[in-house]
């Protein structure tokens, strides 16, 4: 099962998803067994067209400091600015700007990290 942030199991969710829409135990128990005997194929479906559908065709960044504020606590604190160049099927490409303070910027490189490691539980290359 695949871990959830929250640090149940899928089948735990589905559970608590499926009593929270009150859906009989017996409708519950039949999608948990749907989503165990199919987890894989669904996961490795959605990944393909997620990523078939959006790439990433660039990445520039920079750091830098902000040298002048009308908030002096601001004055001195670094940043790090992000250009994300996405080819997309619906909209074709599209340059995506992202600016985050350095807290930032490690917690966004955390989230990737993750998103890594289940790209590669789902669909192992």
């Amino acid at each position: 099962n695949v871990a959830l942030n929250n640090g149940s199991t899928s089948s735990d969710y589905i559970r608590k998803r499926s009593s929270a829409l009150s859906l009989s135990s017996t409708i519950s128990q039949l999608l948990i067994q749907a989503w165990e005997a199919q987890q894989k194929k669904i996961a490795n479906y959605l990944v393909s067209k997620i990523i078939a559908k959006n790439k990433l065709v660039d990445l520039d960044w920079s750091f830098g400091v902000t040298a002048s504020t009308e908030e002096l606590d601001h004055v001195g604190k670094t940043f790090l600015q992000l250009k994300l160049t996405v080819d997309s099927e619906r909209e074709g490409r599209k340059t995506h700007f992202l600016e985050m303070s350095v807290d930032q910027f490690y917690q966004f490189l955390a989230s990737l990290e993750k998103c890594r490691s289940f790209l590669d539980f789902v669909a192992p290359r």
